[in-house]
């Protein structure tokens, strides 16, 4: 009887170890379930992170996108400006060049009318000078034997005036009824004063043989063999050939 007993327990003991040994133990599944969460956690994280990744690609695409845009349309208000720059160049050198040809038959036309001009004026002496009209200076009548008053005459052609006068001075006036008559501008009468006040000096001049000239208005031009020298008055001439 005692032996039979110790058989059974022996087995108990026997098949209680081996299902021990084939459940496994508490702390094993809660490690299991531990690593599983940390890998789910992991992935959800790692999922987040793309989710964040791609959000902000397809802002930077959109910013990107948005720019390019902006880009697009000032290299478009360029260009426009620029077509528009060069269309107006080309009509602003299409009107220079018609104003350059239209400037250069106006040139050929006034040195055509020039040389017509110069030989109608160049006139046998025969002809007349074409005198508009002609009196004494406006000034009161001198004494009988004094000089008498200039006569002011006024030509229709300004380039034989000139011509005239030129020629005038180069034979240094001429002779009209046994009396010296000079040719000049019709100056008003404090030039012709002022002018006159040369008239010492001009003699002084004449002597030495040195030439001179008295340009426009009332100057005094003085060619010396060291140089030309011009004067704004008589005193000024006057003191320096004393």
């Amino acid at each position: 009887m005692p032996i039979k007993k110790n058989k059974r327990t022996m087995q108990t003991e026997f098949f209680d170890g081996d299902v021990a040994s084939q459940t496994p133990s508490a702390s094993s599944v809660l490690e299991e379930d531990a690593d599983a969460h940390t890998h789910l956690a992991a992935g959800q994280r790692e999922s987040a992170n793309m989710g964040l990744i791609m959000k902000e690609l397809r802002e930077f695409r959109e910013d990107n996108s948005q720019q390019l845009n902006v880009i697009r349309e000032e290299i478009n208000k360029t260009s426009a400006r620029i077509e528009e720059a060069e269309k107006r160049i080309n009509e602003t050198e299409t009107r220079l060049q018609v104003a350059e040809d239209t400037v250069q038959e106006l040139l050929h036309l006034q040195i055509h009318l020039d040389a017509k001009l110069t030989d109608l004026e160049e006139l046998p002496a025969t002809f007349e000078l074409r005198v508009e009209r002609a009196h004494r200076a406006l000034m009161p009548k001198p004494p009988g034997d004094a000089s008498p008053r200039s006569i002011v005459a006024k030509l229709s052609s300004h380039r034989m005036k000139e011509e005239l006068l030129r020629s005038a001075w180069h034979k240094r006036g001429f002779e009209h009824l046994g009396k010296r008559v000079n040719l000049d501008h019709d100056y008003a009468p404090d030039v012709l004063k002022r002018r006159r006040e040369y008239a010492e000096a001009k003699a002084v001049l004449k002597e030495r043989k040195i030439r001179f000239q008295t340009p426009f208005p009332a100057r005094f031009r003085v060619y010396y063999p060291e140089g030309a020298v011009v004067y704004e008055s008589a005193g000024e001439a006057t003191e320096d050939l004393a």
